[in-house]
This record gives structure tokens, C-alpha cells and sequence, in this order.
């Protein structure tokens, strides 16, 4: 078994434990090399599937343990959805071994200094690299945003195990919930509204352009089968006019024959 890593305190903002709703747990002394699939599912499994809201598991001082594998600080925290979920959790994993089949140690349900809060570290920098955040649905999201847009914070460096689509509506979400760091980056307001404007028109632009060309496309197609039967009379009138200058030319060349007939013959009656 890994050596037990010392658990820090991670402060954050939110409602404090006994002050309010106890819906934020601390899981303590879970086996090391857990991951956070393999929390996760071991709390679907027991029946805790729909419950929690969200799964996070800060940054180990140590990202691998002594076997090599990835290693977690021995303590995880989860957001339920109720308190009476909770107890439900208590009643579930108090005093039971939660992760290695060999782990001696005994999961404690604590509850959590601050309540519906992601811990993290002011200005962490590097030390939140490592940290792992689950969110497995839409409330487990909303849950995640309110958490960090009262906290200031961001899940830079956070490993988030979570579907394609709330991934990318957490990052748009936290772009949207922190616009003083965009506007220094980008300029003001004003020029960060004018900038969006141009986007939008640009773009505006780009689909009439696009729109004429399908329906100008659309006319040619359309177009076609008249042109094809005007290419096909203009056809028809040149044959015509070729077989009525080929029976004048024929009708010319009969009666030039006849002329030279008729002349041969009046001369052979005169000698």
C-alpha cells in the first residue's frame, strides 16, 4: 500500500459547513491508486448513480506512486445533489475500504469546510496540474460554474472527465463569466463590442454570398433543359436549311444537263 499523503486544506468560497444545506462531503483515507473513472463508478455502483453533482480530486503532491501508477492524496470530494443523499453515502461507504481490494485503510465521510465550493489553491499556479474534476451532467455544470464563477477561479490545469458537449458549454461559460481578464487582454469593452460587430456582419456577409451562389447554381441547373432544347431547334433549322440548298444545288445541276443534252442534239440534226 502507498504511504498516506498528508491532506491540506484547501480553502474556497461558499456556504460553511453547519451553516447551511451539508450537500459537499469529504471522502478521506481512499486507496492512491483510485482514479477518478474508478471513484466514480464505484459510487454508480453502489447505487449513487443520478446523486452527486460533481467529483474532485486535487492535485497530489506525487502524480505517480511508487508502482507507477497514477496517484490520487488520499481524499476526494463530492457534491450531492441533497442532504439526503449524503446520509445515503455515509450509510454506504463509513468505515468500508474504498478502492484496492489489499488497501488497509477506512473511507471517512466528513463533511466538507465549505459547502457547494470546488476547493482551490490562490494563486496555485502549477499545483492544481494534476487535479481531476467529474462532471456527469448538466447539473453536475451548473453546479461547477456557480462554484467557480464565487470563487474567482478557473480549471486551469484540471483534469475534467466529462461528455464532449459539457465540456465545451464549461468553457464557454467561464469565458462568459469572466470578462475583466478578457477585456484586459483584448482591450476594452467598447472595442471587444465593436470587434464582435464586425464578426457578425462579416459573417452575415459570408452566408449571402453563399446564398447567391446556390441560387445562381440553381438557375443554371434550371436553366439547362431550355438551352439544351434551344441548341437542340437551332440544330434542327441548320439540317433544314442544309437539305434545301443541297435539292437547289441537285435541281440546278438536272437542268444544266438537260441544256447540254438539248444542244448536243441540235447539233447532231444540223449535220
Amino acid at each position: 500500500e502507498e504511504e498516506v499523503q498528508e491532506e491540506a486544506s484547501y480553502p474556497c468560497d461558499g456556504q460553511t459547513a453547519g451553516t447551511g444545506r451539508i450537500t459537499t462531503v469529504m471522502l478521506r483515507n481512499i486507496a492512491c491508486r483510485l482514479s477518478m473513472e474508478e471513484l466514480a463508478r464505484l459510487l454508480d455502483e453502489l447505487g449513487l448513480v443520478g446523486t452527486y453533482r460533481y467529483i474532485f480530486i486535487p492535485a497530489s503532491k506525487t502524480l505517480f506512486s511508487k508502482s507507477g501508477t497514477n496517484s490520487n492524496p488520499g481524499y476526494a470530494f463530492v457534491d450531492f445533489k441533497k442532504p439526503e443523499h449524503v446520509e445515503v453515502c455515509r450509510s454506504l461507504l463509513d468505515g468500508r475500504p474504498l478502492g484496492s481490494e489489499f488497501t488497509q485503510k477506512r473511507v471517512q465521510v466528513q463533511e466538507a469546510l465549505r459547502q457547494q465550493s470546488i476547493p482551490s489553491l490562490p494563486q496555485s499556479g502549477s499545483r492544481m496540474k494534476g487535479a481531476q474534476l467529474c462532471i456527469p451532467d448538466r447539473h453536475g455544470l451548473n453546479a461547477v460554474c456557480a462554484a467557480l464563477s464565487a470563487a474567482n477561479g478557473d480549471v486551469a490545469g484540471v483534469t475534467i472527465i466529462a461528455p464532449d458537449k459539457l465540456k465545451r458549454q464549461l468553457q464557454h461559460r467561464l469565458q462568459l463569466q469572466q470578462p475583466c481578464e478578457l477585456q484586459a487582454k483584448n482591450g476594452s469593452a467598447r472595442q471587444q463590442q465593436r470587434q464582435q460587430q464586425q464578426r457578425q456582419q462579416q459573417h452575415r456577409q459570408q452566408q449571402q454570398r453563399r446564398k447567391g451562389q446556390r441560387q445562381r447554381r440553381k438557375q443554371q441547373l434550371q436553366r439547362q433543359p431550355e438551352q439544351q432544347q434551344e441548341r437542340l431547334g437551332r440544330e434542327e433549322e441548320e439540317q433544314q436549311l442544309l437539305h434545301q440548298r443541297q435539292q437547289r444545288f441537285w435541281l440546278r445541276y438536272q437542268q444544266h444537263q438537260q441544256y447540254q443534252q438539248h444542244q448536243q442534239y441540235q447539233q447532231h440534226q444540223q449535220y
